[in-house]
């Protein structure tokens, strides 16, 4: 864990740092950065996103006929049922997958959370995190937000856009581009940290360590 204080600069749409911001150590400021709480948390994500589209054919539900091609005994050859067999060309399948797949993980909370913060402070050291001003986006174009982009991280970075309250006009604006996520702060998992090259985050969606939170309350 790190006490060192973080003071990180504050951004407008224009790229110019238009004030400051103490950004919480235990979240941001991380110096051991927990690469298997990272990678349980990635794998997790992945897991849980994942579909069960794959399906074969099992011997009741193939097409051809039911027919017996041949009587069981007396012809000299290996007994066979009908062509549906799965020992014949374009006959069933056997224990192929069914469309019913459960590829659900489970990760425990504390680790969860330690994955997030692992990953916000590999950002911040990386300095691929952008505090972004609170004021709400004034256009809801997406060139107009394009340039934005371009003048707080250069545009072309897959960006990881967290707000922290709706904002319309933004969303509007960002939603169409292939190169930008937006979460809600509430929602931030690791893997889309990760999965970023440039973090921004809105000034009023900075996440805070639950515990100090739990501290101040309890005062």
């Amino acid at each position: 864990m790190s006490s060192e204080k973080l003071n990180w600069p504050v951004v407008d749409f224009a790229g110019k740092q238009v004030g400051s911001i103490e950004l919480d150590p235990e979240v941001f400021g991380l110096k051991d950065v927990n690469v298997y709480a990272i990678q349980a948390a990635v794998r997790t994500s992945l897991a849980n996103s994942r579909q069960a589209t794959a399906k074969t054919k099992v011997r009741s539900v193939v097409q051809g006929s039911g027919r017996k091609l041949w009587k069981q005994k007396g012809t000299g050859r290996a007994r066979v049922g009908n062509i549906r067999s799965p020992l014949w060309r374009h006959g069933g399948t056997v224990f192929g997958p069914t469309g019913n797949q459960n590829y659900k993980l489970k990760l425990n909370k504390q680790v969860n959370d330690l994955a997030v913060r692992s990953a916000l402070s590999d950002k911040a050291n990386d300095k691929a995190l952008i505090v972004l001003t609170d004021t709400p986006f004034t256009s809801s174009k997406t060139k107009d937000f394009v340039k934005a982009l371009k003048a707080i991280n250069g545009g072309d970075k897959k960006t990881l856009l967290v707000l922290g309250e709706y904002d319309e006009k933004l969303e509007l604006a960002a939603r169409n581009l292939p190169n930008v996520k937006i979460v809600d702060g509430s929602d931030v998992s690791a893997y889309d940290v990760v999965d970023s090259q440039s973090l921004v985050i809105v000034k009023n969606a900075l996440p805070q360590d639950e515990k100090a939170e739990a501290k101040e309350a309890s005062k």
